[in-house]
């Protein structure tokens, strides 16, 4: 991969505050990373970058423009920050290749050499139900694995549940076979969420020369290769497999092997760490875990969501490759190519924004089927009738006086071509009857579901899960402050 860093374009105009002394942990020696960013944001404000004189280094992993004297991190904490950097394009801000140079950190440069089959050719909608399969078969194996009693450390069991589906999904179902402790004990030490949730770990590993992260690569090569021959033409390993097919022998093993560890570092990311904390929650709250346990999918969803916002710690990055203008809300500023803007999670996850958690209703309709006779009930709505749907449920519930605000989620479900809404409404009619409001929606539309809003089950952040769908419409409505009403809409 080029270079981005460009020396002579290295200063940001207007210049922001520098949080003198304070340094990233792959380069200087810093115990608690997330508390190093916090402590600078405490002295500097919102929007900050570090000391050039401590960004960089002798203490790189190696390789052009890691870890050296050339990394330069603008970082950003205020509202409109964080919303300018979600909005930044990835073809002039890049987060693919903000995660490629943190990865390195971790990872064997060679990993990333002549790959020919990139993570995200394998996340297609049609290839979800193959996972799932290979998912009920983990679980079931886990399940066995684990027996009717006796302790176990949550967080290892999940990583290994996360290694028995992924590498069943994209190294053939043979990859439980004799080799799959070789192979979870290699990538247990190449893991490539450490370069993102453990970066105090990075000088070590720079040290090293990668010694551990490059045994556990020939040992993938040996595993993996040796299954090649077992690959079937209907799966994904198949797929991995055929894209190597004009190579030697030796050549394609080796480079279905990498692909695959590629595929699995980058997919597995921080996801096991996301279902322990989902568990321990779980257990802590023991009314939602009956629920669970109850069969309450939805349920299921919206504390997994809430438990990795809670203990997400991850750095948010993006690469900037052509000048930006950067909007903080107080400064407009200029970026040249070269620098990464950059967020934490951890210091942004665990509030609501003001008046977020004051919602009254959390609420799910679900279309009826079309039905064969014109004109009776509900029959096929689009995405124009849903939204009048939805307004018409709105005035019933809301209470005449101001104050009153709403959001509303609207999907169309691939298989039934129906709408599916979920929605957030505060300054709900106190004299509503929420068993009248679910007759009302149920006649006229569908199934619906209406309960209290609690802000303990994550129903604010379980519909976010929108904004990464394939066709989505988010609008918000009613009192919503100035600047944050409107409508986001993707029908690709």
């Amino acid at each position: 991969m080029p270079s981005v860093r460009d020396p002579a374009s290295a200063t940001i105009q207007p210049a922001p505050p520098v949080a003198t002394g304070r340094g990233l942990p792959w380069t200087v020696a810093v115990d608690d990373a997330v508390a190093e960013i916090g402590a600078a944001r405490a002295e500097h404000g919102d929007t900050f970058v570090l000391d050039p004189e401590r960004s960089g280094g002798s203490g790189g992993s190696g390789g052009a423009g890691i870890g050296r004297g050339d990394d330069r991190y603008l970082f950003t904490f205020s509202p409109t920050g964080v919303e300018s950097f979600y909005a930044l394009r990835e073809e002039t801000a890049s987060k693919g290749v903000a995660d490629y140079l943190m990865l390195r950190r971790k990872l064997p440069d060679h990993l990333f050499e002549g790959r020919r089959v990139l993570p995200g050719t394998l996340f297609r909608r049609d290839d979800v139900a193959g996972y799932l399969t290979q998912l009920d078969r983990a679980l079931d194996t886990t399940v066995t694995e684990m027996g009717s009693s006796g302790e176990v450390d949550v967080f290892d069991l999940t990583r290994r549940l996360g290694h028995r589906m992924g590498l069943a999904s994209w190294a053939g179902e043979a990859a439980a076979g004799p080799g799959f402790e070789r192979l979870v004990a290699a990538f247990d030490a190449l893991d490539g969420s450490d370069a993102f949730v453990h970066p105090d770990a990075m000088a070590a590993v720079a040290a090293s020369g990668k010694a551990a992260e490059q045994a556990a690569l020939d040992t993938i090569v040996d595993v993996v290769g040796e299954l090649v021959g077992s690959a079937r033409e209907d799966d994904l390993f198949g797929r991995i497999v055929a894209a190597w097919h004009d190579e030697p022998d030796d050549v394609r093993r080796r480079g279905v092997a990498l692909d695959v560890a590629l595929i699995h570092v980058a997919s597995m990311s921080n996801l096991h760490a996301a279902l322990g904390w989902g568990l321990v929650d779980l257990l802590a709250h023991p009314e939602a875990l009956g629920r669970v346990r109850g069969g309450d999918v939805e349920l299921a969803q919206r504390c997994s969501l809430e438990s990795t916002r809670l203990a997400q710690r991850s750095i948010m990055a993006r690469t900037v490759l052509a000048p930006v203008r950067f909007d903080d809300g107080h400064t407009i500023y200029e970026v040249p190519a070269g620098w990464t803007i950059a967020t934490l999670l951890a210091l942004l996850n665990t509030l609501a924004a003001p008046g977020l958690a004051d919602w009254d209703l959390f609420v799910t309709l679900t279309f009826r089927d079309p039905v064969h006779q014109p004109g009776k009930n509900w029959t096929r709505p689009g995405w124009r009738q849903a939204k009048h749907a939805w307004a018409q449920f709105t005035d019933l519930i809301m209470s005449d006086s101001a104050g009153g605000m709403w959001v509303r989620c609207l999907e169309i479900q691939p298989r039934r071509g129906t709408p599916h809404i979920h929605g957030l409404v505060s300054g709900v009619d106190p004299a509503l009857s929420i068993k009248h409001a679910r007759a009302w929606a149920y006649h006229r539309y569908g199934l619906s579901r209406i309960t209290k809003y609690d802000a303990n089950l994550g129903a604010a952040w379980y519909i976010t899960k929108y904004v990464d769908g394939d066709a989505f419409d988010i609008e918000f409505g009613g009192n919503f402050a100035a600047g944050t009403g409107g409508e986001m809409t993707n029908q690709a």
